[in-house]
């Protein structure tokens, strides 16, 4: 008899690399999407993803504020000092 499919045990060795790859491949996803609806909007001179996003608004201010930091440009802070920077766009088209 075979165990479900959705039956992971979460006390196993492997849980953590799978929950990772998991997210890895959601994110990677993710990027491929935008890059794709990026190229879309220069070939037909339409809106990009972040134009029609700056559109829609939920009614609570610091909720569309609170969505506009997520799509802000990727920072990550560095001990030595200083940030790294990175451009969406930029990774979008790499993957």
């Amino acid at each position: 008899m075979a165990p479900p499919l959705d039956h992971f045990d979460s006390g196993k060795p492997f849980y953590p690399l799978v929950v990772v790859y998991t997210a890895a491949i959601s994110g990677l996803m993710g990027m491929m999407h935008r890059g794709v609806l990026d190229f879309a909007a220069e070939a037909s001179d339409g809106p990009t993803l972040d134009e029609m996003l700056d559109t829609i608004t939920t009614g609570v201010t610091e909720i569309d504020e609170g969505l506009r930091k997520l799509r802000s440009p990727l920072m990550l802070n560095v001990a030595a000092g200083g940030r790294l920077s990175r451009s969406r766009l930029d990774l979008s088209r790499e993957s």
